[in-house]
C-alpha cells in the first residue's frame, strides 16, 4: 500500500489527535486535583481549628462549673442559722474560691483558666419559679445562695491576663487569626423539703434517731438572740448576766404555741420549769428580797448553756473544747425536768427504720445515719409516703419511742462530737412511757453533739444547731432560705 494514500495520512493524524486529547485531559485531571487538594486542606484545616475551639470551650466549661461550684462552698457561713459572715465578707471569700479553682483548668493554649473577681463572678439569690419552670436570679441580693463566673477568650490585649482571644492555627490564611470563647456556670445551694433515700444507691441519710422538743428549740433560738443583743449592746460576753427570769420579746410565732412571743416571769428563757408525775409546775417558798414576804415561786432549771466550742478545721473535719462561743446548745438528755415527766425510760429516742428496740440499730445509725433498709421501713410505718419521702410538708408525723440512752449509745455520741447530724422536733407525745411513748413530729433541724458526760447521774448529751449538708435531702425550689434554716442540699449547677 502506497505510505502516501490519504488514507495513511487520515489515520495518522486520528492517532496524533487522540494522544492531543490525552494530554489534555490528564493535565486538566491535574489541574482539578491541585484544586480539590487546596479545599481539602483548607477543610483538613478549619477541621482542626474547629476542633481546637471546641476543646477549648470544653476546658473553659469545666473550669467555670469547679470555679462556680468552689465559691459556692463559701456561701454557707451566709446563710440560715448561726451565721458567722457578713454578705461582704461571703462575697470575699467565694469570689477568692473560684478564682483559685478557674485557674487550676487549662484554657486551650494556656495552663490556668483566668477569671476577673469584680468582672466575671456574681454572688446574688436565686428562688425556683414553679409556675415559669425558670429561676428568678437577683444579682447583688443577700443572702448569697448563688455564685456565677463567666470564663472568656476573648478580651483583645489581655493575653497576659489569659483572657484574650484563642490564637488560630490554620484559620489565618483566611483572615481569621482568633476565636473568640464565652462560658457560663451557675451553682446554688437550696434548703431541704425532706429527705429521700433510693434504693441501691447505697446512700445513708444523716438523720439521728432522736426527737427533741420544739418550744425548748425555739426557746434556744430566742435566748441566742438576746444574747447577741447584749454582745451588741456593749456588754461583755463574760459579763452577761443570765438570770432565771428575763425580760425578752422574742421572735414568735402566733400560729404556733411552742413559739411564744415574749419571756418573764412566767416563761423563763434560759430555763424550765419542773414538773411532778403528773406534768404539773412544782412550786417552792421564796422570801422575796423587795417585800421580805414568803412567795411561791415555780421550780426552775436550766437547760440552755454555753458550754462548748466547736471550730471546723478542714472541709469535713471538727473540733470541740470546753469554754464558750457564743453559740448557746441544750441538753438533749436528760432534757430539764419536765420533759423527762413526758418521756421516761425513753429521753427523746425514737423508732426510724426496724422497732425491735435494738441499741445496736440505733448506734448504727448514730454513726451513720439512715439506709435503705430503715427507709423500707419507714415507708411500712408511714413516716415515709409512697415514693420514699420523708418530710413535714403535708402536716405531722407520729413515730414510736425506742427503749432509751445506753451506755454504747452514748459511747457512739461521744464518737460523732462536732459532727452534723440531722434529729426531729416534736410537739408532743403520748402519755406511756418507754417505747410506748408515741411522738407527734413536726420537723427537722441540723445539730452537732458537743458534749457527752456518761459518768454520774444523770448523764447528759448537749447539743448546739450546726448547718447539714446532706446528699440525701431534697432541694426545696420554691423555698427562700430562712434565718432557721439549717439543713441544705449540696451545691445544683442551674447553668
Amino acid at each position: 500500500m502506497n505510505v502516501n494514500s490519504p488514507r495513511v495520512t487520515h489515520a495518522k493524524c486520528d492517532r496524533l489527535s487522540k494522544r492531543l486529547e490525552a494530554r489534555r485531559r490528564r493535565g486538566g485531571i491535574l489541574a482539578l486535583m491541585a484544586i480539590l487538594l487546596v479545599v481539602l486542606i483548607a477543610f483538613v484545616a478549619l477541621a482542626i481549628d474547629i476542633g481546637y475551639i471546641v476543646m477549648t470551650r470544653t476546658q473553659l466549661q469545666a473550669a467555670a462549673d469547679a470555679s462556680a461550684l468552689a465559691g459556692g462552698t463559701e456561701l454557707l457561713p451566709g446563710l440560715g442559722i448561726n451565721q458567722t459572715k457578713t454578705p461582704a465578707e461571703v462575697a470575699i471569700a467565694a469570689k477568692e474560691q473560684a478564682v483559685a479553682y478557674a485557674a487550676e483548668n487549662p484554657a486551650g493554649d494556656l495552663a490556668s483558666a483566668y477569671a476577673d473577681s469584680d468582672r466575671d463572678i456574681r454572688l446574688g439569690k436565686a428562688v425556683f419559679n414553679a409556675a415559669s419552670g425558670t429561676w428568678t436570679q437577683s444579682w447583688g441580693v443577700s443572702p448569697y445562695n448563688m455564685v456565677s463566673v463567666q470564663l472568656h477568650r476573648w478580651q483583645s490585649g489581655s493575653s497576659a491576663n489569659g483572657d484574650g482571644p484563642l490564637p488560630l492555627f490554620f484559620a489565618r490564611v483566611l483572615g481569621r487569626d482568633t476565636a473568640e470563647v464565652n462560658v457560663l456556670a451557675t451553682a446554688v445551694i437550696l434548703p431541704t423539703r425532706g429527705f429521700r433515700v433510693d434504693p441501691g444507691g447505697g446512700e445513708t441519710a444523716s438523720i439521728m434517731p432522736f426527737a427533741f422538743r420544739k418550744d425548748v428549740w425555739y426557746r434556744r433560738r430566742d435566748a441566742q438572740k438576746w444574747l447577741e443583743e447584749q454582745i451588741a449592746s456593749g456588754t461583755s460576753a463574760a459579763d452577761v448576766a443570765v438570770d432565771e427570769w428575763i425580760e425578752y420579746e422574742g421572735v414568735g410565732n402566733p400560729d404556733d404555741p411552742d413559739d411564744p412571743a415574749s419571756y418573764n416571769r412566767d416563761r423563763p428563757l434560759f430555763y424550765d420549769f419542773d414538773l411532778n408525775s403528773q406534768g404539773e409546775v412544782v412550786y417552792e417558798d421564796v422570801v422575796d428580797p423587795a417585800t421580805g414576804l414568803t412567795v411561791q415561786k415555780p421550780r426552775v432549771q436550766r437547760d440552755v448553756f454555753d458550754n462548748y466550742t466547736r471550730e471546723q478545721i478542714g472541709p469535713s473535719s471538727w473540733q470541740v473544747s470546753s469554754g464558750p462561743d457564743q453559740l448557746l446548745e441544750v441538753d438533749m438528755y436528760p432534757e430539764a425536768a419536765g420533759a423527762q415527766s413526758l418521756t421516761a425510760g425513753n429521753a427523746g429516742t425514737i423508732d426510724l427504720g426496724a422497732t425491735d428496740n435494738s441499741g445496736a440499730e440505733l448506734t448504727r445509725q448514730i454513726l451513720y445515719g439512715l439506709n435503705e433498709t430503715d427507709w423500707q421501713s419507714m415507708q411500712e410505718q408511714g413516716i415515709a409516703d409512697g415514693e420514699g419521702v420523708f418530710t413535714f410538708e403535708n402536716g405531722t408525723l407520729s413515730a414510736e419511742g425506742d427503749t432509751g440512752v445506753t451506755a454504747s449509745i452514748l459511747d457512739a455520741l461521744s464518737t460523732i462530737i462536732g459532727e452534723p447530724r440531722t434529729v426531729m422536733l416534736f410537739d408532743e407525745t403520748s402519755d406511756e412511757s418507754g417505747n410506748n411513748t408515741i411522738y407527734v413530729l413536726s420537723g427537722f433541724v441540723g445539730i452537732s453533739v458537743v458534749g457527752v458526760e456518761k459518768s454520774g447521774n444523770p448523764k447528759h448529751v448537749w447539743m448546739q444547731p450546726a448547718k447539714v449538708i446532706d446528699g440525701t435531702a431534697l432541694p426545696d425550689y420554691d423555698g427562700e432560705i430562712g434565718e432557721d434554716d439549717s439543713i441544705f442540699t449540696p451545691l445544683i449547677l442551674i447553668e
